[in-house]
Parts: C-alpha cells; sequence; structure tokens
C-alpha cells in the first residue's frame, strides 16, 4: 500500500531515565509490498557468520491467578545494548486485555527491514475492530471474524457478544458485557452482573466495572462453581458516572485507570486511590522495564508509575508538526521487536521510541486528510454538518484512532477506527469519499527483521523455554515443542558477540515466576 515515511522527532532530554535499558532501534524503515510473510524454519541457510544463540531457561511459573509473567531473558553486548530478549508483555488497552500467554522472542537487528501493509478490513460496515490473538489465530472478537492469512472470514473460535477474554489454567475467561454482563469459564456461567464496562481476573478475583463502581469477586477455577461477592463487594469510584478503561498489574498490586482521571489499587482487599487527574482520561497500561505506563488523554503523553508516585512523561510521545496540542490521546501500547510502541489520537499516528538516541519515529495509519493545525480530522466538516441538521454525532467522530496493537507471529498488527466505530450513513457525510471511508475499521502488519511471538501453555511443574538463533532461523521451544520459527530474511545482519545474559529482567518487567536454571546463560546475572 502506500504509505506516508516515516518521520523522525527528537524530544529534549527525554527522559525516562534508569528505565530506559533497552536497545538499539532505528527509525522506520520504508514501505514495503508486504510479501515478507513470516516461514517456518528448515529452507536454505542464509550466508552470513553469525554466533549462534542458545539458551534454555527452567522455570516454575507458579499458580496461575492472572498475573503477568514479565521477562525471561536479555542478552547484551560489550556496550551494554541489548541483542536478544524473551518474555511475556503485561498490556490492557480500552477495556481490552492482551492475551497474556504470548511469548516473544527478539534479536534486534540494526538492519530493520521494516515493512508495512493493510489486510483489509474485518467487517465491511463497522470502523472499529477488536482484535485479539487466540490461540495460534488472529480474531476480531465482536463480530466473529478471523484472519486466514488472506482474508478475513466467518470465525466461530469466540461466541457473539465477547468483549474481552483472558487465559486462566490454559482455558478461557470470556467476558460479555452490556445490559446483562457475565463471566463465563469452561462451559459455565460464573457470574452476572448488569450495565458492566470494563472487565479483569488477578489475584483469584474477578474485576468489573460499572458506571460509579468497581466490583470484585472471589473466584478458583480450580475448585470451579461460580464466583461470591469479595470484602469489600466494589469500590466507589471518584463520580457515580466516572468508569474503568484499562486495568493492569504492578508489584503484586492490581490498578485500574477511569475514564474521569482516576486511578486506584487493589491490594489484600483494600482499595486505595493513588492518583487523580483534574482533567483526563487514561486509556491504556504497560509493564515497561521496572515501571507501569499509562496513555493518557487530553495531553496525548505518558504517565509512569514506580510504586509509590505518578508522574507525568513530558513530550512523551511528542506530537506530529503542525498538529494542534489540544484533545491528543494515547490509545494503546505495546512492544514488539523489544521495542515500545504507542498508538495516537486524533491522526491515526504509530509512534515508536528508541531508547539510545532517546527519540521517537512515527507514521500515520491513515493517508488523508494532511494534518493541519485543527484539533482532529474532518472538523470544520462535520461542523457545518451540525450546524445545517445532517447529523447529532460528536464533532470529533472522524478523529483518527489505533485502537488495538496486537503481537501475532511475527508482526505488530494495527486496529484502526474512528471515534466510536459507527455505522456510517452517506448522507449525512458527503465530504467523506469511499477512499478516505475505507480507511477507518482497517487493519494493517508492520512486520521487521527477527522477531517472533505465540502462546506458551501455563505449567504448574517446571517448564523449560528455549530460544535459538543461528544463520538460518530464529526458534523458540517449550519443553522441547517448537512455538514459532522462522527463516531469516536475506537482509538479516548477524549479531555481535553476547558479552553477558540478564535472566528474569528486561522491557517487559521482571519475572514473576521462579528461575530454577539456566543452559547457554549460566555466567549471565539473574535480576528479580
Amino acid at each position: 500500500m502506500k504509505g506516508h515515511s516515516a518521520q523522525l522527532v527528537t524530544p529534549p532530554t527525554c527522559l525516562i531515565g534508569a528505565l530506559l535499558l533497552c536497545g538499539f532501534a532505528l527509525p522506520f524503515g520504508g514501505c514495503g509490498d508486504g510479501r515478507g510473510n513470516g516461514q517456518q524454519a528448515g529452507g536454505p541457510a542464509r550466508a552470513a557468520e553469525a554466533e549462534p544463540l542458545d539458551i534454555s531457561i527452567t522455570v516454575e511459573l507458579g499458580k496461575d491467578v492472572g498475573q503477568n509473567l514479565g521477562s525471561l531473558f536479555e542478552a547484551v553486548d560489550g556496550d551494554g545494548r541489548v541483542l536478544f530478549g524473551a518474555g511475556f508483555a503485561g498490556a490492557c488497552s480500552t477495556y481490552m486485555r492482551d492475551n497474556h500467554y504470548v511469548l516473544q522472542f527478539f534479536y534486534r537487528d540494526r538492519n530493520e527491514d521494516a515493512r508495512f501493509n493493510s489486510i483489509g478490513r474485518p467487517h465491511k460496515e463497522r470502523f472499529r475492530p477488536r482484535l485479539v490473538t487466540f490461540g495460534d489465530d488472529l480474531l476480531e472478537c465482536s463480530y466473529r471474524r478471523g484472519f486466514d492469512g488472506k482474508q478475513w472470514t466467518d470465525a466461530g473460535a469466540l461466541q457473539a457478544g465477547i468483549l474481552n477474554f483472558q487465559y486462566v489454567n490454559n482455558k478461557p475467561l470470556l467476558f460479555t458485557v452490556g445490559k446483562c454482563a457475565r463471566a463465563e469459564y469452561d462451559g459455565e456461567v460464573i457470574l452476572t452482573a448488569p450495565n458492566a464496562y470494563g472487565t479483569y481476573y488477578f489475584g483469584q478475583r474477578v474485576f468489573l466495572s460499572t458506571l460509579g463502581r468497581v466490583y470484585c469477586w472471589r473466584w478458583d477455577p480450580r475448585q470451579g462453581g461460580t464466583a461470591e461477592p469479595a470484602d469489600p463487594p466494589f469500590a466507589p469510584l471518584g463520580s457515580p458516572e466516572d468508569y474503568v478503561l484499562a486495568f493492569g498489574q504492578y508489584g503484586g498490586r492490581l490498578l485500574c485507570a477511569t475514564g474521569h482521571g482516576g486511578i486506584y489499587a487493589y491490594e489484600a482487599g483494600r482499595w486505595q486511590e493513588i492518583y487523580k487527574s483534574r482533567n483526563g482520561q487514561f486509556y491504556t497500561m504497560l509493564n515497561y522495564h521496572d515501571k507501569l505506563l499509562l496513555g493518557h488523554y487530553p495531553s496525548g503523553m505518558l504517565y509512569e508509575y514506580d510504586g509509590v508516585a505518578v508522574r507525568r512523561l513530558d513530550n512523551f510521545p511528542p506530537r506530529p508538526p503542525g498538529a494542534s496540542p489540544l484533545a491528543r490521546e494515547a490509545q494503546t501500547l505495546a512492544i514488539y521487536r523489544g521495542d515500545l510502541f504507542v498508538g495516537a489520537w486524533p491522526w491515526g499516528e504509530l509512534w515508536r521510541f528508541n531508547a539510545d538516541t532517546s527519540a521517537w519515529t512515527f507514521r500515520r495509519t491513515f493517508e488523508r486528510p494532511p494534518i493541519t493545525s485543527v484539533e482532529v480530522p474532518y472538523e470544520n466538516e462535520m461542523l457545518q454538518a451540525i450546524a445545517s441538521g445532517r447529523t447529532r454525532l460528536d464533532y470529533n467522530i472522524w478523529g483518527q484512532r489505533i485502537s488495538q496493537l496486537v503481537n501475532y507471529k511475527d508482526t505488530l498488527v494495527i486496529g484502526t477506527s474512528n471515534k466510536r466505530g459507527n455505522l456510517f450513513v452517506r448522507e449525512k457525510y458527503p465530504f467523506l469519499t469511499e477512499k478516505e471511508l475505507r480507511q477507518y475499521g482497517r487493519v494493517h502488519q508492520l512486520r521487521m527483521n527477527s522477531s517472533i511471538s505465540a502462546q506458551a501453555r501455563w505449567k504448574i511443574t517446571p517448564t523449560v523455554f528455549r530460544f535459538c538463533f543461528d544463520e538460518a532461523a530464529m526458534t523458540m521451544y517449550q519443553d522441547g515443542e517448537i512455538l514459532y520459527a522462522i527463516r531469516h530474511r536475506a537482509s538479516c545482519s548477524p549479531p555481535p558477540a553476547v558479552k553477558s545474559v540478564r535472566l528474569g529482567r528486561g522491557v517487559f518487567g521482571p519475572f514473576s515466576g521462579k528461575i530454577v536454571s539456566s543452559k547457554g546463560a549460566d555466567d549471565g546475572e539473574q535480576g528479580r
């Protein structure tokens, strides 16, 4: 597809200090044709002299209570630059928790060979796809559509009405929302509640947000049966109209961030308000090294939480040249290939942070209209439509969102939307051409050299993860079975020698389980 080239923005004195420990990242490469699709290993070896990497780590994950697992290892060169890493991301954006069973393995190749392509729209009439990885599948869960590698088709893996799910003991805990919301596990409804929004499971507790409250139920999936109200059964939010937009975890605590700018923590049956924004909303959370990052509106910047205080990271990310500073929104966060990615409103911006240079690069996921100083795309046209009585919708309904960022196989999948995903009525919006309209609800893939992901299995007994990189391929295993493997592109450059290996810490945050032993990293330092 045609696309806007990447742009480089270097903020003044960025910023996170000791947090920024991850390695080299070049700006985005140019747009490709999207044909560099991941393939299973086994083809002819690439002609390059690469020092092989072969690391096995035996871990005890512990009892599955919905905890984020974090980093397994990072390998660095003699200059301290991260070369390789692996771990499980902990992210949640606009009600939806990312699949925290997905294991990522990456090599930070200096030759990135970044390719960006569109994979179509899951639904022709809807403009807000809700994307999830479900086992080995990429699904749009609102309308049960699946991507088969070429096109979107009907997929029955999820029942209708599912807003969110997460795996617990290798089975999906399914959440529906609305007037009669419920949570369902292993074919049994474990709870029902009216008018629910955000949902989350952590610490043998099921959390569910309604207007003005966060409800909490006790539930042990190994014992079965329905969930029981916890003590206390709910926590009041800052106002009767407030609601939770994102959940997260830090240091064994559950955190929830709301549409009225509040951040609340739950631990050992006690709720605490730890932050209150005077004007704003928090849409997304992500564990990143030893901090928890939160995406904010209307600043469009990230905040960080270190277990003590919440701080705003000014100009992090910045805004595109010429764009208005008003009403910006960092809606989605993800880690791909060891880099931090942010999806931002209102110009459909995909931002990527280079920790070595403290610089951001971005590209737009929409081609039209060009960025101007108006607050949102098509603002003037919408104000005219409202004044003429053609529509009663918000003037910013055609703002451009990145509503999802999902790791899938060797790609970062990017879902786009307008503000609400409303159905389109041509008579109301004559200023939108068919080509401009089709930008909304479209899904893209970013594919860069040497990053793979796949869903692992949770085991109570010790389990062995193995990570291999040689001149032909990169492969990750669990207990001897291949989770995913890919041949290198011809452009992939051989890595420098690994100087040391850090176990249990890295870009995904500290490992929450126990590292029993390692092979190929015995001289490494274990961090907790």
